[in-house]
């Protein structure tokens, strides 16, 4: 099968990932295939460039055509963490919140605002005005609770002209996004 229109990546566990053209989304998918995030792009719009992690942690990044991991100015991070001994008990607030107060020691004052949040999910809009080792970014992120996984996936942008307007289209295009369980045989 073949389409133009969107792109499908299987992000397994295992590290390995697979990108392959179809119809409609993006899925984060265990390797033993109980549980897949999906979140549909457009395959001309984003291409991969930056894929990693290790046995807790996997990454997906994608950039605009054009751009590189090093050179970009819009970025689409997809993030599987496993659910261990580690985070068990996490909400998906206490990871925004951990995230934020990450940005804070980094990036010194951050506007944080919270445009939605249910026990299995928060999305938030963050921004920095910048500093002379980071340039000014706006993120739109989302966590999402699952079963086996929790996962974030953002869109950040270097652009000074992303207004409220650009907050509200990019956190619908993330509450689009799905956490499915696959029953096993």
């Amino acid at each position: 099968m073949y389409c133009k229109s969107s792109l499908i990546v299987h992000f397994l566990m295992s590290g390995t990932m697979v990108m392959s053209c179809c119809s409609t989304m993006v899925t984060s998918q265990r390797a033993s295939a109980d549980e897949s995030l999906i979140f549909q792009v457009r395959e001309t719009e984003w291409q991969a460039a930056y894929r990693g992690g290790n046995d807790r942690e996997k990454v997906l990044e994608l950039v605009r055509p054009g751009e590189s991991i090093k050179t970009w100015k819009d970025l689409l991070s997809i993030n599987q963490i496993k659910r261990d001994e580690k985070n068990q008990g996490a909400t998906v607030q206490q990871m925004a919140d951990s995230f934020q107060q990450l940005l804070r020691e980094n990036m010194g004052a951050v506007h944080w605002q919270v445009l939605e949040s249910s026990p299995t999910s928060v999305t938030i809009w963050w921004r920095t005005a910048g500093n002379a080792s980071q340039p000014q970014q706006h993120e739109v992120m989302r966590y999402l609770m699952g079963r086996e996984n929790i996962y974030r996936i953002a869109y950040t942008t270097k652009s000074r002209s992303f207004t409220f307007h650009n907050v509200r289209e990019w956190a619908e295009k993330l509450q689009q996004a799905r956490v499915m369980g696959v029953s096993r045989p």
